[in-house]
This record gives C-alpha cells, sequence and structure tokens, in this order.
C-alpha cells in the first residue's frame, strides 16, 4: 500500500483501505468515549465518592443514637441524680441571715492569730448561676507565721471561705509583713435558682481534708537570712531569745508603725519621751522601758527621737538583736 497514492480527504473515507478505515473508526470511537467520560461520568463518580462517604457517616452516626436511646432510662437518672446531689450542697452554704455571723468569724479567726486588721471591707455581692459571692478585702499586719495560721483558720472554718489575690509586702525587717488579699465567701441565690425535683437518698459524701499549718523548723522568707557564722555560733551560745517571764508594759501591745514620738519633757533632770499611740492617746516613756511588739528596750532618748535594741526572730528558734530609731514627728 502507497499512502502516497491515498486521497486523505474526509469526503473520499470510503475509497481508502480497510485497514485505514479500521483505524480511524477506532480512533473516532475512543475520542467519543473519553470525551464523555470527563464531561459526564467523571462528575457523577466524585458525588458517587461523596455520597459513600456520608453514608459511613450516617451509619455511624445512627449507631450512636441507637446506643444513646437504650441507655436513656440510665441518662435520666443520672442526670436526677446529680441534681439532688446539687440541692444537698447547696445546703451547706449558708443562708443571707447567716452570713453576718460569718463576716464576724473571718475577723475572729484573724484576731485570734495575733493579726492587725488595717481593712476589712465587705463589697456589693456577686450573682453568679445559683450562688451569690460575697467578697471582702482585707488588709491585716502580722508575722509570717500567724498570717499562715490566719490563713489554715479559714479553711477550717465550717462554711466555704476561699482566698483570692493574695499578695505580702514586708514593713520591716523585723518580720512584719502587711498582706492584702480578697476573701470570699459564698450564699444560695434563692431567686435565681429553685430546685423542683423529688429528694433521693444519696451516699454520703467525702469529707475535705483540713491541712493545719505547721511552722515549726520553718524559716521566715521575709526575714534576711543570717550568713554571718560568728553571729549565728553567738547566738547559739548565749541562747539570745525574748524574757518570756518578763510583764508585758502598755505600749508593747502596739507595732512600732502605730505610735509616734511626738514631744520630749525633762523631768528632775531624767528626759521622758511623749509617745502617742493610733486612739490619739499620749503616754510618757524613760529609757529603759519598753515599745513595739518585738522586745524593744528603750536605750537613748535625745530631741532627735529615741534609740532602742529589739529581739526578733531570723531562725527556727534563734533570735537576734537589731537597734531600732523612732524619730520625733515633724
Amino acid at each position: 500500500m502507497n499512502a502516497s497514492r491515498i486521497d486523505w480527504t474526509i469526503s473520499k473515507a470510503g475509497s481508502w483501505p480497510l485497514s485505514i478505515k479500521t483505524v480511524a473508526m477506532i480512533s473516532c470511537y475512543g475520542l467519543v468515549l473519553s470525551t464523555g467520560y470527563y464531561f459526564d461520568t467523571l462528575s457523577q463518580l466524585t458525588i458517587l465518592d461523596e455520597r459513600k462517604t456520608s453514608e459511613l457517616t450516617l451509619k455511624k452516626d445512627i449507631a450512636f443514637k441507637q446506643t444513646q436511646l437504650s441507655q436513656s432510662p440510665d441518662i435520666k437518672a443520672h442526670a436526677l441524680y446529680l441534681e439532688n446531689q446539687l440541692s444537698n450542697l447547696l445546703k451547706d452554704l449558708p443562708s443571707k441571715e447567716e452570713m453576718a455571723n460569718l463576716l464576724i468569724d473571718i475577723s475572729k479567726t484573724g484576731t485570734l492569730n495575733g493579726l492587725k486588721f488595717t481593712l476589712f471591707k465587705p463589697e456589693a455581692p456577686l450573682s453568679q448561676d445559683f450562688y451569690m459571692e460575697q467578697p471582702v478585702t482585707i488588709k491585716v499586719i502580722g508575722q509570717y507565721q500567724t498570717l499562715g495560721h490566719f490563713i489554715s483558720g479559714l479553711a477550717s472554718l465550717p462554711r466555704i471561705v476561699t482566698l483570692h489575690d493574695l499578695t505580702m509586702t514586708s514593713l520591716s525587717v523585723s518580720g512584719e509583713i502587711l498582706m492584702t488579699a480578697t476573701v470570699k465567701t459564698y450564699y444560695e441565690n434563692t431567686d435565681q435558682y429553685k430546685l423542683a425535683v423529688p429528694q433521693l437518698a444519696l451516699s454520703a459524701q467525702p469529707q475535705a481534708t483540713t491541712v493545719i499549718f505547721n511552722t515549726k523548723d520553718l524559716r521566715n522568707p521575709f526575714i534576711p537570712y543570717m550568713q554571718d557564722t560568728f553571729q549565728l555560733d553567738k547566738a547559739l551560745k548565749y541562747h539570745l531569745q525574748p524574757d518570756s517571764t518578763r510583764p508585758k508594759e502598755l505600749l508593747e501591745a502596739f507595732a512600732l508603725t502605730d505610735l509616734n514620738m511626738v514631744g520630749t519633757i525633762t523631768m528632775n533632770s531624767m528626759m521622758w519621751a511623749l509617745i502617742k499611740t493610733e486612739e490619739n492617746m499620749i503616754y510618757r516613756v524613760k529609757v529603759g522601758d519598753y515599745l513595739g511588739q518585738h522586745d524593744g528596750k528603750i536605750t537613748q532618748i535625745n530631741n532627735q527621737g529615741l534609740e532602742l535594741n529589739e529581739i526578733i526572730p531570723y531562725e527556727t528558734g534563734l533570735w537576734q538583736k537589731q537597734l531600732t530609731t523612732l524619730m520625733l514627728s515633724k
């Protein structure tokens, strides 16, 4: 077969050799099939795959809902149990009428631990989902260990009391600390929450464990650590400590920060210092008298102020002397 003798015009296709006509027909048939697959069948196959995936998801969803349906009585019973448990727990919250006594208990806990309140301010109650939150802003002054006992005492109160936004600021090297915090307690919000479900007998709830703050072998972190081994050996050798048998004097009930020297007076060749308390009472003291809460013995009085030797703790069971000056107020 000579290809040069064949007329390749389409109109003359009938005169082409049989083999050429066969190849041409097969090619046209393949082109039609490919075009149809691309523009019609391919998109349908994509949709089919998506439907198969959706079918599997729906089958899993049906199986899950069937399982839920079979467990529906158990779920309802558990929900009812939780509602009753919540109702019983709400009974542990104080009523609005009991809040005054609870606030007194908080204040008394601090006072019994030897703390001094400079601020005790109940704030406006905050309404939550089914309870009221009563915040109280407090500022107290005391030793690190006594503050720890106070916080431990709050945890031991019969009602729920929590402590928030706590900060501690050292006031002096004697170890006095100003603690600022928000104490929150809670009572039932009967206006917002009414529980209307039948009461069920519930098993006893586990009691919370109360941890008592123990200051044994704990050092006050607000007092600088004494690394001078000579002073440490000296303190151990001479057993420096406050005299617990000495009767306390009147002005030892006040922190030095609450006392002001307002003047001096001389009688019989002896100079006395005039000390004013925060209650605006004025007392006179002389050399040898005591001031403040750290066995501060007055050693010198002059027209500029007075000096006293204090005995302050710096380690568990160890004490050191500190020279403190109380300047004359202008």
